[in-house]
């Protein structure tokens, strides 16, 4: 899947996509929030979690062209 054929999927999607095919690489906890890094093919998302109301804030794609 390319960057653009995910940020094409619905919000939900997205996050049903990063669970089931992204890997896991890293965890960054600051005060109430929980930044939560994965890789999809050649991008990477990262999740932002509020911890007090276990749900998620935001989610950004990240992407560098070559």
């Amino acid at each position: 899947m390319t960057f653009y054929e995910y940020k094409m999927l619905s919000n939900d999607v997205q996050y049903d996509t990063v669970c089931a095919k992204g890997k896991f690489l890293d965890t960054f906890l600051d005060d109430n929030t929980k930044y939560v890094l994965y890789a999809l093919d050649m991008f990477f998302v990262e999740i932002k979690w509020d911890i007090k109301k276990m749900r998620s804030q935001a989610k950004d794609s990240l992407t560098q062209e070559i």
